[in-house]
């Protein structure tokens, strides 16, 4: 755990309760994959690459871990403003793409996000692409290339130049690289010739 949100007052007592929150809410659900891996195990890994930014908040790793829960589980966005407040909540509506809406309709709301609810999804995609190894290939790629899409859509802010920004950029970037990596992989493997 990372020492600088554990200043805020009850800071730990709150990311212990989104973590049993998220271990509850996604209990017996399961990724997709040959390892049958328990979902709450994703929400985890998304809020762990948040905590290596230098630039974070409480309220992002609460987030991070919630990121999933409206849209796979009973949990609604009032539980979660209630539970852990109305930043947790906003971050996570921004992180929850809403039924009637479709993927390429979501991303172009990406541009008016926060940087928090940016950096959050960019993890989140990281995680997706490195834990879909074990997915049938051909679902593999049509969820490869909406991800593709959805990096493209998460550019920093315009001119902003700030610390934070500038982590974020080199997040992204990284994310991109695993992206191209992965592809890369998955044609060779469709092609045989790996």
């Amino acid at each position: 755990m990372n020492r600088i949100l554990l200043v805020e007052p009850g800071a730990l007592g709150k990311i212990k309760k989104a973590f049993q929150t998220v271990q509850q809410a996604h209990s017996g659900q399961f990724r997709k994959g040959a390892d049958r891996e328990l979902f709450y195990y994703h929400p985890r890994r998304v809020c762990k690459a948040y905590l290596q930014f230098q630039h974070k908040t409480l309220d992002g790793a609460l987030a991070a871990l919630c990121h999933d829960l409206v849209e796979d589980t009973w949990v609604t966005l009032q539980d979660i403003e209630c539970w852990f407040g109305y930043q947790v909540r906003q971050l996570v509506d921004d992180l929850t793409k809403p039924e009637h809406v479709s993927h390429l309709d979501y991303l172009q709301r990406f541009e008016d996000w926060p940087l928090e609810s940016k950096k959050i999804k960019v993890c989140d995609i990281e995680d997706n692409v490195l834990s879909s190894r074990t997915i049938p290939v051909e679902l593999r790629r049509s969820m490869m290339i909406k991800w593709k899409r959805y990096l493209d859509a998460l550019t920093p802010r315009p001119h902003d130049n700030s610390a934070a920004s500038q982590e974020y950029v080199l997040k992204r970037n990284h994310v991109l690289a695993i992206f191209e990596s992965e592809s890369t992989a998955m044609i060779r493997s469709l092609s045989g010739s790996e």
